[in-house]
């Protein structure tokens, strides 16, 4: 339905995504599904190096570059940093997108915030300008004396709080 209504004619669509973003066999598995329905997707692949200034042709973009460990500062700079290739696909959307981005920078209530980052996902989702494939989610084991161990938002361990459980000593009082 989705392809008849922007009129899809059988067109080579251009794929990009940097090549330490996502395993070759994300793009090679979306073309070849979309195959499936008569979508022909070239796959290129970046490195950090030449940056995407060399998908000057990109149609759609695989990432996951999260830019901050604040959401709020990271989702932002997303929409403010003119040099991502992610405004790129923005257009005329900008346009009902920028007023809920404008107050959501000066917003200072935190359920509002959420409210207004909502509202420009759900416009992102309603015009098909971002497509989620999949949410990584990020885990790693620690020893049961270790507390208060936090992952940021690049999957690291953050161990600024981290403590020992002095009652889960052994015995001879070693840890």
């Amino acid at each position: 339905m989705l392809l008849k209504k922007a009129k899809y004619n059988g067109e080579v669509i251009h794929l990009y995504s940097f090549e330490l973003n996502h395993p070759e066999a994300i793009g090679e598995w979306l073309a070849k599904e979309a195959r499936n329905y008569g979508v022909y997707i070239k796959v290129h692949w970046v490195n950090y190096a030449n940056g995407m200034s060399l998908a000057n042709d990109a149609d759609i973009m695989l990432a996951r570059d999260i830019g901050n460990n604040d959401p709020l500062i990271s989702f932002l700079s997303c929409f403010y940093m003119k040099s991502l290739v992610f405004n790129r696909f923005f257009g005329e959307m900008w346009l009902k997108v920028e007023p809920y981005l404008e107050r959501l920078r000066y917003e200072e209530n935190g359920d509002k915030q959420i409210e207004f980052i909502q509202h420009i996902e759900h416009i992102i989702r309603q015009h098909h300008l971002i497509v989620y494939l999949f949410h990584p989610k990020e885990s790693s084991s620690f020893h049961s004396l270790m507390k208060e161990i936090h992952m940021d938002h690049f999957g690291f361990a953050d161990l600024r709080k981290l403590w020992l459980d002095e009652q889960m000593r052994l015995g001879d009082g070693s840890l």
